[in-house]
Parts: C-alpha cells; sequence; structure tokens
C-alpha cells in the first residue's frame, strides 16, 4: 500500500503531461493542416489565371511636404501566357521631373495644362512629363521601347530590371506592399515566401475566410482572405510601431469561373513626408484563351512601319528592321503546254542541224576556192 501512495502521484503527473503533449501536437497538426489549406487553397486559384489580356486605367498620386501633391492618370495594358512564359507590359503614366534639369524640354502649355506642377518649400520648380513604354518578356530575350518610340532594344532574358516599368503581377494583387508591388514580385515568390515562415491564421465568418498574420517586435503583416471568392486576399495591412503604413483592398469578380481582380486601392505612408496612392480598374479582354504570337515580338511591339531593333543579344550591337524585308514579287510564270514544248524542241534541232550544213557547206566553198 505505502509503494502504491509512492507512486500514484508519480502516475498522475505522468498522465497530465502526456495528455498536455497530445493536446499541443493536436493544436500543431490542427494549425499545419489550416495553413495547408489556406495556403493551398489561394496557389490553386491564382494558378488557374494562366493567360489574359486586360486592360488597368485608374489614377496615382503622391503627396508630398516638400513639394506638394502629384496627381496622375495612369493606363497599363498587361498580357501574360504563363504557360510559354510570355509577359507584355505597356504604360502610359507620367513622372515628376525639376524643370532646371538637364534634358527637360519646356512644357507646352496647350497639352499639359491638366497636369500638375508646382514648387518646393525653396521656390525650385517641378513640372510633369510622359513617361512609361512597352516591355516584353520570352525564354529567348526581352524587348525595351521607349513611350513613341521607333527604336526597340532586344537583349537577352532576364536582363531589363522591373523598375524601369511598373511591372507587377495581376494574380499576386492582396499578397503584397508597396516595395513587392513596384519590384514585380511574382505570386509563386510570394506564396514561397510564406510557405518558410511561421503564420497565425484565425477563421472569419463575415465574409467567410481567414485572417493571416506574421510579425515581429516592430513590425506586423496582416491579410485577409474571402473564402467564398475563390481564397482572394481582399485586403493587406502593414503596422509598423503600433501605426498603419501600408493598405491594400482588392475586389474580385468571376469569368468563367475564374476569379480576377476587377479593383485594386493602395495606400503607402511608410515615408513620413510623402503619401502615396494608387487606384486601379481591371477589363479583362480575355481569359485563359490563346494569344497571338505576334504581341511578343518586335513587330507586335513596333509603332510603325519604319521601326528598328537594336539586337544586344550577341554582344555587338546590329541593327535590323522591326518588320522583315518583303522578297520582291515576281510575274507568275505562264503553264507550259506539252504539245508546245515538242513543237519547238523540232525547232530547235532543225536551226542546229541547219546551222551545221550552212556551216559545212561554206566551209567546203572556202577549201575549194583557195589557190
Amino acid at each position: 500500500m505505502w509503494a502504491f501512495k509512492l507512486i500514484y502521484p508519480l502516475l498522475i503527473t505522468v498522465a497530465l503531461l502526456t495528455c498536455r503533449a497530445g493536446i499541443q501536437a493536436a493544436d500543431l497538426s490542427e494549425a499545419s493542416s489550416l495553413s495547408e489549406f489556406v495556403m493551398g487553397g489561394m496557389r490553386a486559384e491564382r494558378d488557374a489565371i494562366r493567360s489574359g489580356i486586360v486592360t488597368i486605367t485608374g489614377s496615382r498620386s503622391e503627396n508630398g511636404k516638400a513639394w506638394g501633391t502629384f496627381n496622375v492618370n495612369v493606363k497599363y495594358v498587361v498580357s501574360f501566357d504563363y504557360d510559354k512564359n510570355l509577359f507584355r507590359f505597356d504604360e502610359s503614366d507620367y513622372r515628376m521631373v525639376w524643370a532646371d534639369s538637364p534634358g527637360v524640354k519646356p512644357v507646352d502649355e496647350s497639352m499639359t495644362s491638366n497636369l500638375p506642377e508646382g514648387k518646393d518649400a525653396s521656390g525650385r520648380k517641378w513640372v510633369t512629363v510622359e513617361s512609361g513604354g512597352a516591355l516584353v518578356r520570352t525564354n529567348e530575350y526581352d524587348l525595351v521601347r521607349g513611350i513613341d518610340s521607333t527604336m526597340i532594344n532586344r537583349l537577352p532574358a532576364g536582363v531589363v530590371n522591373d523598375t524601369s516599368v511598373h511591372v507587377f503581377d495581376v494574380r499576386a494583387l492582396g499578397l503584397m506592399g508597396l516595395i513587392e508591388f513596384q519590384q514585380g514580385k511574382t505570386v509563386d515568390v510570394l506564396l514561397n515566401v510564406m510557405d518558410k515562415i511561421h503564420m497565425t491564421i484565425e477563421p472569419l465568418q463575415s465574409p467567410k475566410g481567414y485572417r493571416c498574420e506574421y510579425s515581429n517586435t516592430e513590425l506586423k503583416q496582416e491579410f485577409w482572405i474571402d473564402e467564398t471568392k475563390g481564397m482572394s486576399p481582399f485586403r493587406w495591412q502593414t503596422t509598423r510601431s503600433g501605426q498603419v503604413t501600408f493598405q491594400s483592398d482588392t475586389e474580385w469578380k468571376a469569368i468563367d469561373n475564374i476569379w480576377l481582380p476587377s479593383t485594386y486601392t493602395m495606400t503607402d505612408k511608410n515615408l513620413t513626408d510623402v503619401e502615396k496612392s494608387w487606384h486601379l480598374v481591371f477589363e479583362w479582354d480575355q481569359v485563359n484563351l490563346p494569344l497571338d504570337p505576334q504581341l511578343f515580338t518586335a513587330a507586335g511591339l513596333a509603332t510603325d512601319e519604319n521601326a528598328a531593333v537594336v539586337d544586344l543579344t550577341l554582344g555587338m550591337p546590329v541593327l535590323e528592321p522591326a518588320f522583315p524585308m518583303p522578297l520582291p514579287k515576281l510575274p507568275p510564270m505562264k503553264p507550259v503546254n506539252p504539245n508546245s514544248r515538242s513543237r519547238w524542241g523540232w525547232i530547235i534541232l532543225a536551226n542546229v542541224v541547219g546551222g551545221g550544213v550552212a556551216w559545212w557547206f561554206f566551209r567546203r566553198r572556202a577549201k575549194s576556192q583557195a589557190p
């Protein structure tokens, strides 16, 4: 009996520890399963977007304490085929430059009267100039064209810096902050990073979905997912030292059972003296249908028939036309009548024989008249 009294507390302690370990293991297993479900669902829905053409219009603004408000309209056309690794981005945008900067042309007031301009605190003037262009990416090369330029550069694949134009993966909207947006991070890169970090996920009731969070002592990243709309992220929020410094909101719509972004708004306050914002509307021209291959060629990128290509893929620049020179058109050959071929053969033979007889006759006559 005394032995049982000594062993009994030890048995209770072991049982409690075993129970707690079992509960913790169950919680970890459940959390792991939830993470796999959420991340796997997002990846599957984004992977369903394979190709498309979308026209994006809207506005972006920068409100700086040093220079005032810079607000312009923007337009992008994105064409992509992820199965073939084909990507094209056409951009019509504006940028702010100092009026006294080298190379800045005088502003035509009749054409730019609606574009913003202003001065900083010291009185230095800034103006708005048109920017943008087009970028094509393939497995073999990159193509770059400046806005309204007739010159196209062909470079080795992957050489072009994404920040040269506002390139972004439409499938990744709602899963990134401003830096990732400007760097053109793809949805695959973003989801692969999320797979490797510890994330807290909790279910939502309205809308039915999930709130995901990963944070450290100073930074907290949160995003919300709508399960009823193809596991689509509809809000992303960054909080630094208790202050919300970035927030984006994405609306999604279904086209042929594929969930696609329809609007995107973003506000960034990471810099204390500058606030940036975007508002974009998406009009999908086609989804998961074959694209014209010429969209991703120099000829498809050319603005007119006189466009030229500077090929830099071989080291030495080579200048060539964007449109291959057509071969000269020859008049069609008339079909040959078999009977006429036979007739012409006899005529040629008769001429040869006649010429030979005449040559023999005159040669013989010349010999007979020789002294």
